[in-house]
Formats: structure tokens, C-alpha cells, sequence
């Protein structure tokens, strides 16, 4: 997959910089993408070794299907430093439980 940083600057998120996609409030260990499902627990362990990352947020959807992550960072300077890492390796830890609806009869 290809990781990228991303801030809560307006011109990186939506019109509610400080809050994910589920609502919650950003922090170090959340991760942005469309390719999995909220809640998906993973580490990256060419960069952080067994820290781990659970999805939280989203990307705008033109990346939907291009195996993108973006790591939440406190600071736009960081998320910059951080840069574009190609082909970094995503160990997947724990996907969330789904639940199926039962119709009653």
C-alpha cells in the first residue's frame, strides 16, 4: 500500500478538521482509507514497528480502490515530513466483527 500523513488543516480534511468520519476525535494511531472497514486494526511495521493503527476516518473517494492509507499526524509540518511511503507493507491485526440482519418472519 501507499501511506501518506494528513493533518486537521481545513485544507486537508472536511468542515470538521478535529473529528474522523465515525465521529470520534482525532489521535495519534488513527488512519484514514476506503480500502478497508472502520474499526480495522493494523500495524505498519516498516515505519512503527508494533504500534498499532486502527481506521477511523476516510479519504476523499477518488482514492477508493488504490490500496492508500493516510496517517493521522498532530501537525501539518509532520504530516509533510512523513511524506509518501510506496509499497509499505500493512499487517492486518483485526477486522471488526459485522453483524447480518435477521428478518423476522
Amino acid at each position: 500500500m501507499t501511506a501518506t500523513g494528513y493533518s486537521s488543516t481545513p485544507e486537508e480534511t472536511d468542515d470538521t478538521p478535529f473529528h474522523t468520519a465515525t465521529g470520534q476525535r482525532v489521535k495519534w494511531g488513527i488512519i484514514a482509507t476506503n480500502d478497508l472497514p472502520f474499526g480495522t486494526k493494523v500495524r505498519l511495521p516498516d515505519l512503527f514497528a508494533d504500534q498499532i493503527f486502527i481506521v477511523d476516518d476516510r479519504m476523499h473517494s477518488r482514492f477508493t480502490g488504490r490500496g492508500r492509507i493516510d496517517i493521522w499526524f498532530p501537525s501539518k509540518k509532520e504530516a509533510l515530513h512523513f511524506g509518501i511511503w510506496r509499497d509499505m507493507i500493512v499487517e492486518g491485526i483485526e477486522r471488526p466483527q459485522t453483524r447480518e440482519l435477521v428478518k423476522s418472519l
